[in-house]
This record gives C-alpha cells, structure tokens and sequence, in this order.
C-alpha cells in the first residue's frame, strides 16, 4: 500500500484512456468517450504509434463500397444476362487510373524516416480496392459483384472533396452501381512548435537513445477525432518498427528493446 505522506512525483494529474477498439471501425470507444465529454487534459499522448519517429499527423480513412449490377442467366446462354464481373472492370480500371493521380499528391507533413528511406518524401494520400466479391456458380453468369477499398486523405485534403473525387470519376460510366461511403477517422495535424512536442521529443531521446524525426503516419488513427473535437495538443508514439514489425501480417513484432526504451521514455516524460 502506498503511504499517504508519500507524494506523487508525477509531473501531470496523469488520465489514462484504455480502449481495445481502434481497429474495428472509424467510430472507436476514444471517439465515444470524447463525445460525452469525458476526454479532457491540457496534453495528449496517443501511444498507437511506431519508434521511429514521434507522429504529428496522421491519414484520414474512408472506407468505399461499390455493387455492380447485373442480371443473371446460365452461361451457356450468358448472352441472354449481364455478368456483373466482368461489368466491374470497367469500374476497377477507372479507380486505378484515379489512383496514379492521388498518389502522386503529398502532403506538406514529412513521410517518416522508415519511408524516407524508400523514397517518401512526405505523406500522401492512397487509394485502394482491397476487396471483391462475385458470383455464386461457374455456370451462372453474376448478377452482383461487390468491389470494396479505402481512400487515405492527407490533411491537406478534405474528406468530402475525397469522396466526392471518387464519385465525380465514376458517374460517367456506362455501368449500373450504387456507391457508398463510410468515413471514418479524419486526418490530423499537430503544431511542430508546440512546447508538447517539444517535450515527448526530448523524453523520447533520453528513453531511446536518439532524438526521433517528426514525420506523419500513413495509416489512421482514432486519437485524430479526438484531437479534432476537443483541440488538445497531441503527439504520438509507440513501439514497433514500420520497415521490420509486419504490421497488420503475420508474425507482427517488436524489439525487446523498444520495450524497454519505451519504458524509460514515459518515466522520464511524467516524472518531475
């Protein structure tokens, strides 16, 4: 039990948000709790980030749906339908093309110092199809084929110019689909100057040894919707290599090392 003459030598009045949920969609149990109001403080550290560097924007996530229509037959008389897949290439190849155009955008925030590396200069916006669904048979011509992706949105962008992009880019086709939208967490941006900054800077040369780049996350966060509703100054760091840690794959890791670095910078960051 602690001795109640023995004093704190925490530096902050230290609130602690635990939520498991981040990954499961764009409206997390942060985004709940920051919507009744219970997300209040004078900082923020998000620890959903990577060690190489300490982030201070992130991308917005869209996540995009589109079904293409069609209508059934066997497909020995397949021309007596209209096959939903092969509809859906005609789809697929105009978001590609709209993908070389977004992707060769970029933010005004730096890439981070793992995709400097290869190349990346600064954030940029991303498209994908990640997902396609169609047909339930070999010899019945389709009559649904479901294409499903995201669109990245740096800060530089708006989420409703994103979406309404993808829109402009498909409605001149010749193809009958319903196209939906699922925003999700919004891009985020942060003052570089900021005294906050500043200081997890500085506690994470002293915990890990080196002084991190500030640089900008391609993937999203829920940490964003909250720095956007309550305008409190946010950084963001974490454990895990972007170029070695397999996130999102198999066999997803992390250095000991890290670990243990980690440690040592959030007891120098909240000791006084």
């Amino acid at each position: 039990m602690k001795d109640e003459n023995t004093k704190s030598n925490l530096k902050y009045n230290l609130s602690v948000l635990l939520t498991t949920d981040e990954e499961v969609g764009g409206y997390s149990g942060l985004c709940y709790l920051t919507d009744l109001g219970q997300v209040k403080g004078d900082y923020m550290l998000c620890m959903d980030g990577f060690s190489d560097d300490v982030v201070i924007g992130s991308n917005g996530i869209i996540t995009w749906e589109i079904v293409v229509r069609g209508k059934s037959a066997h497909s020995g008389s397949s021309f007596l339908g209209v096959n939903a897949v092969e509809r859906s290439i005609a789809v697929m190849e105009e978001l590609m093309k709209l993908k070389k155009v977004i992707q060769a955008r970029k933010s005004s925030i730096p890439a981070s110092s793992a995709l400097e590396a290869l190349g990346k200069k600064n954030l940029i916006p991303i498209l994908n199809i990640t997902m396609i669904n169609g047909g339930i048979k070999e010899n019945i011509v389709p009559d649904k084929c479901v294409l499903r992706g995201d669109r990245r949105v740096i800060p530089d962008e708006s989420m409703e110019d994103a979406m309404a992009e993808i829109e402009r880019t498909l409605k001149p086709l010749d193809v009958e689909f319903d196209l939906k939208f699922f925003p999700g967490y919004p891009p985020m941006h942060v003052n570089p100057d900021h005294k906050w900054v500043t200081e997890v800077r500085e506690s994470v040369q002293k915990g890990m040894g080196f002084l991190p780049k500030l640089s900008g996350a391609q993937g999203s966060l829920d940490q964003a919707y909250a720095t956007e509703k309550t305008r409190i100054p946010t950084c963001v760091y974490g454990v895990g290599r972007q170029l070695e840690s397999n996130i999102h794959g198999l066999n997803e890791n992390a250095r000991i090392t890290d670990l243990e670095g980690f440690c040592r910078f959030l007891i120098d960051l909240l000791e006084a």
